[in-house]
């Protein structure tokens, strides 16, 4: 069972916070927690995706910035899944975090951690715009955030981004799949190189871990029976920077797998160039993709 923190520790710490980021020259301090060495235990550290100070949701329905549709419609909260009807090239968040020219792009999460008589361990790495949690051991941990950002008192309120962060003790590590909830969707592909065609453009939801994309047969809405066709996928941070890409299916003989999401990325695009003549793959102008979401905090 998770030990529970003493009123001790908890005058002496700030064990969750929700800051502004409005000073990039100097790192922001948001979570710490400290406790005796004789108590040091596992502690998970959860960064919850990054919001707009002015806190409009990342999808609009119906937008007219590229025709979002969010997966679930919520009364309480704006989710981040869903897709674009419409999808833009280079494809744009309807409310990025950061505006498109600004200095908050990239986001930056530093970790401090470790014993009091002994050394601090330090992580630098990028923000997850979707949120994302990580467990580390000792007796302090610190949580730190920071951008290029110069804060600019007349700047839009678009570019001051709010991040929040909590720590608590765990027990450690969740087995993969164990601690993972699952969110699936299918959306329309029609043949193209890159952004010809018509991609399939969705949101990372919140708290996305992996995902899998895998072709259809838009006829059967089964698996292609001469197995994976080519299938590309490229990632994007809010404004349309390129985060990551890649390449999947027969003509490079790679199996369908899960990917990672990329701390970085809050959109997918997935195209296809259609099926490789010389495997005598058979001929098609559109398919269907199968997005699978594995999701965790």
């Amino acid at each position: 069972m998770t030990r529970t923190l003493t009123d001790v520790t908890l005058v002496k710490s700030r064990t969750a916070d929700r800051v502004e980021i409005r000073d990039g020259r100097n790192e922001t301090p948001i979570a710490q927690i400290r406790v005796n060495p004789s108590e040091a235990r596992d502690w998970r550290v959860t960064l919850g995706r990054a919001e707009r100070r002015d806190g409009r949701p990342p999808l609009v329905p119906a937008s007219s910035v590229n025709n979002s549709s969010p997966l679930f419609s919520s009364q309480i909260y704006g989710y981040a899944a869903g897709f674009q009807n419409t999808p833009q090239s280079p494809p744009v968040r309807d409310n990025p975090v950061a505006a498109a020219g600004s200095d908050v792009d990239p986001l930056f999460v530093e970790i401090a951690w470790g014993m009091a008589e002994g050394g601090v361990h330090r992580i630098l790495g990028h923000w997850p715009m979707q949120g994302a949690s990580i467990v580390l051991y000792g007796s302090f941990v610190e949580v730190t955030a920071g951008t290029f950002l110069t804060y600019d008192p007349g700047a839009p309120l678009v570019d001051l981004p709010v991040l929040q962060a909590s720590i608590a003790p765990t027990d450690g590590l969740s087995t993969e799949d164990s601690g993972e909830l699952s969110l699936q969707h299918t959306e329309p592909i029609t043949v193209g190189y890159a952004a010809a065609g018509d991609p399939a453009v969705v949101f990372v939801p919140d708290y996305a871990r992996r995902v899998k994309c895998t072709l259809l047969d838009q006829t059967t809405g089964r698996a292609f029976e001469f197995g994976n066709p080519r299938c590309i996928l490229e990632w994007f941070s809010d404004t349309g920077a390129v985060v990551e890409s890649s390449i999947q299916g027969s003509s490079v003989g790679a199996e369908v797998d899960w990917l990672p999401v990329p701390a970085r990325a809050t959109l997918l695009r997935i195209g296809t160039p259609g099926p490789n003549i010389d495997c005598n793959e058979p001929l098609f102008t559109a398919c269907q993709v199968a997005v699978h979401w594995r999701l965790s905090p």
